[in-house]
């Protein structure tokens, strides 16, 4: 109870006679009778615990920090959590009767000589004296249990147990992190040391167990981070837990009683004691794993008693029995022999050798096995030359030679790599050399990731599969080689993550479908190359969209067959050549900004859109037959000729209104090509300004919608054959100037913007003149001879255009404009003459001047006179 620790000023208190839970005795308040001592007053300087006192309760002293001194009666047998926590008196003594101490019971207390007077506590419950001064402390004959942590970052430096205490556990933590300890002598009936019981002791030099030890079980880390320069284990051991010794720096001696029955010896127990020169393991050991001594940068040799049933060692190297299997190098060694009759290397078997530099395969070595981790982290290994013999290598092998530069595998090396991590991290490897005729069916996962020197690697022909990250974070790779043949099924899309190197690649012959899964998530390749006299079967879609492509080279006899939707899109390729049929699909090329020359010569379809975008295009020839889509060459700004020897239109429309266009009656009308005409589709050249020149040498009938829309530059006598022109095809194309005689139809602005004649002759049999079709153009005068209605359509030419018909149309306006009369033989003669009698129409009109005024008004300027 702390209800008067910060009362430094209370001197004294007293408690009613007639109260009866409490009583006073000294500045001390307790439970009634004094059994109890419950809290005590912080202003007084000493104390002295009332004779009938049995226990002192929780946080009866806590922080009384003006005492200084505390004298406990004899038949205390118990002090509470934090009873003495935060006190500032230097020396305390514990009566015989005492039997527990309770949790945190001289916390950060600044006591330094605890006195035990009889046979001293029975328990010591866990943390009692962590962060305190004490220095030292000799427990007596009755303790039998002691807590975790109970000296946790304290400053004790001498601690002693009584020979024949009943104390069989050293519990965890229990001197974890003391700086000032140097000796500790084990009691003989200590069976366990519990998990980091000393650990980080580095002033403890001396462990010392006694005569007739009774020690069962080291556990996980008890030692670690000691600074013991030797050690003798009794002969009552039979468990080392991981990590026990490890890291003791200064331990250049391990002996083991003779009689032990070790059975496992592992787990890192002795991991990095870099002054331990040579071992020798107990007779007992079956279980030994090479992790035991792993990175004991001195030691030369591990030997192992005849009397072992189940390991020899041969030059301080351990082996198995039947000398079948290496087990164990120990990790001073510098230079290491695998004898012909191995055929196994063990797990671990050399990991951490931070000295070994050569590594020789005896002539006629028969090895097969290299175990997991085998030559991991061997820092000065430098080249290893693999065995024919060799057939499975496992698991980070060679993880971590990080001075290995060359491995070659011989001619008809039979050794599979498919296991993950081989040789990550092998950060000066350069060369990987697989010889003739190699039987190599897979590359593991990460099995050179990380390896950052590597420049070049040559993918054998038998090779079928390459796992996630195999070579990521290879940043110097620049040439990835697959050889000719190649049967190679298999390349995860992350096997070149991070090889920002690799800027040419070579697609493996054996390859049927080029896709982004190809490139292995490589993602600075600017130049793809495809091997001649192969067959691609298709290019797939968004194929390169994870590379910064700038070049692709197609071998010569090598065909491809398709091109998938968005295969090419946005990619930075300036020219691609196609000698093969092929089918180009839509959105191909789409963004191709940079591409200049294409050549498909045999291309047979083409999709919508496929070259959308392509502003530097600037021509395109094709010798055969070709489908086409819509707008496949919408925004080619560049584009200046084409040049296809026949059209096919796969997508071709025209949206046809089977009255006016105020009318609610429309439709769009898919026109299709036939064998003797073909159709312009949709937005075939829309934007295309630079175009200039366009052949195409078979009969057109129908231009469908914006085909040539805002191709400013367009030179092009329109087919007399065409009777259909759809919207916008024309639009804001300033140097056509023609209209063929047969249209039957013109779509809404179909040529707004054009440079077409002054005077024209509307076919008697056309159906429709849309909006807009003939507005911002020279065109003022308008012949029609036909009987169709045209009063209702939306208004088709400048306001200040005359059109001209005969006593058959009998409406007053066409198209929006004022429509005058005229007999229809002068139709006839214009339409029979093509204008060539011109004069005739002059005389007939100035015949009629009287009442055709303003119509001769508004031609004049026109330079019909």
């Amino acid at each position: 109870m702390t209800m008067f620790h910060l009362s430094t000023e209370l001197t004294s208190v007293s408690v009613d006679s007639k109260n009866t839970k409490f009583s006073a005795y000294n500045g001390i308040i307790y439970s009634k009778g004094y059994k109890n001592a419950i809290a005590c007053i912080g202003g007084i300087s000493s104390v002295e615990t009332n004779p009938e006192c049995i226990s002192i309760g929780h946080y009866c002293f806590y922080q009384c920090r003006k005492l200084k001194s505390i004298k406990m009666n004899e038949g205390i047998t118990s002090c509470g959590t934090y009873s003495f926590r935060g006190i500032n008196i230097s020396s305390i003594g514990i009566p015989s009767t005492m039997q527990n101490i309770g949790v945190y019971c001289f916390r950060s207390s600044t006591v330094k000589n605890i006195i035990i007077m009889g046979g001293g506590p029975k328990t010591i419950q866990s943390y009692a004296f962590e962060y305190c001064t004490i220095e030292q402390i000799n427990f007596g004959i009755n303790l039998r249990y002691i807590d975790w942590g109970i000296f946790r970052n304290s400053k004790i430096n001498s601690v002693t147990f009584n020979e024949d205490c009943p104390l069989s556990k050293i519990s965890g933590e229990t001197f974890l992190y003391v700086q000032y300890l140097k000796t500790i002598r084990i009691p003989k009936n200590i069976e366990q040391i519990n998990g980091q019981a000393f650990a980080y002791v580095r002033s403890l030099s001396t462990i010392e167990f006694a005569e007739g030890s009774k020690i069962s079980v080291i556990d996980t880390m008890a030692f670690r981070q000691t600074n013991i320069s030797s050690i003798l284990l009794p002969q009552s051991l039979t468990f080392l837990g991981a990590n026990a010794f490890s890291e003791c720096r200064n331990l250049r001696s391990i002996s083991f009683a003779r009689g032990m029955n070790l059975k496992n010896l592992g787990g890192g127990a002795f991991r990095s004691c870099i002054s331990l020169p040579t071992v020798t393991i107990p007779a007992s050991v079956s279980l030994f794993d090479p992790s035991a001594f792993v990175f004991c940068s001195n030691l030369m040799s591990i030997n192992v008693p005849s009397e072992n049933m189940n390991y020899t060692s041969i030059d301080g190297i351990v082996y198995t029995k039947k000398n079948d299997k290496l087990i164990c190098c120990p990790g001073g060694r510098v230079n290491a022999m695998i004898f012909k009759h191995i055929i196994v290397i063990g797990s671990n078997a050399f990991y951490g050798c931070s000295k070994l530099e050569n590594l020789t395969f005896e002539e006629g070595c028969r090895l097969e096995v290299i175990e997991d981790g085998t030559f991991f982290s061997c820092t000065s290994l430098r080249r290893v030359d693999l065995p024919t013999s060799l057939i499975t290598v496992q698991q980070s092998a060679f993880s971590g030679c990080t001075l290995l530069a060359i491995i070659t595998f011989t001619d008809y090396a039979r050794a599979d790599l498919g296991a993950d991590s081989i040789f990550a991290d092998c950060v000066s490897l350069t060369t990987i050399s697989f010889w003739r005729f190699c039987a190599l069916k897979n590359l593991g996962s990460s099995i050179f990731s990380n390896c950052i020197k590597l420049k070049t690697i040559n993918i054998p022909a038998n090779c079928t599969k390459i796992g996630d990250s195999a070579f990521s974070g290879c940043k110097s790779l620049s040439d990835i080689r697959f050889e000719s043949n190649s049967n190679l099924k298999y390349l995860s899309s992350s096997a070149f993550v991070g090889c920002t190197s690799l800027l040419t690649y070579n697609v493996p012959d054996s390859f049927k479908e080029i896709t982004s899964a190809c490139f292995g998530g490589a993602q600075s390749i600017t130049t793809v190359n495809i091997a001649s006299m192969i067959n691609i079967d298709r290019i797939g879609p968004n194929a390169f969209s994870s590379i910064p492509m700038t070049r692709i080279n197609i071998g010569l006899g090598t065909t491809i067959s398709l091109i998938d939707e968005y295969a090419f899109q946005n990619t930075r390729i300036s020219s691609l050549e196609i000698l093969s049929s092929v089918i180009i699909s839509r959105y191909s090329f789409k963004g191709c900004s940079l591409l200049r020359t294409i050549s498909v010569p045999l291309a047979s379809s083409i999709g919508n859109n496929a070259f959308e975008g392509c502003t530097m295009l600037e021509s395109f020839s094709i010798e055969n037959t070709v489908t086409i889509s819509s707008f496949v060459f919408k925004g080619c700004t560049n584009l200046r000729s084409v040049k296809i020897p026949k059209l096919i239109s796969e997508q071709s429309s025209i949206t046809i209104f089977s009255a006016s266009p105020s009318s609610s009656m429309r439709m769009r009308k898919r026109i299709l090509s036939t064998g003797s005409t073909s159709t312009f589709p949709i937005g075939l050249f829309d934007g295309c300004k630079n175009l200039s020149s366009l052949s195409i040498r078979n009969n057109i009938e129908s231009i469908s919608d914006y085909c040539f829309r805002d191709c400013i530059s367009l030179i092009y006598d329109i087919p007399r054959t065409v009777t259909m022109i759809g919207n916008e095809s024309f639009k804001n194309c300033i140097k056509v100037n023609n209209i063929p005689s047969d249209v039957q139809y013109f779509g809404n602005m179909s040529f707004y913007g054009t440079n077409i004649k002054k005077v024209i002759l509307i076919n008697r049999y056309t159906t429709y003149i849309g909006s807009s079709s003939f507005e911002n153009t020279p065109l003022r005068i308008i012949f029609y001879c036909g009987n169709r209605d045209f009063s209702n359509f939306d208004k088709s030419f400048e306001d200040d255009s005359q059109v001209v018909v005969t006593y058959a149309y009998e409406q007053s306006t066409f198209c929006g404009s004022h429509a005058y009369r005229i007999q229809s033989n002068t139709c006839n003669d214009i339409m029979a003459t093509n204008y060539d009698r011109i004069d005739i129409l002059k005389k007939e009109l100035k015949s009629h001047m009287k009442k055709n005024l303003l119509f001769l008004c508004a031609i004049d300027p026109l330079g019909l006179w």
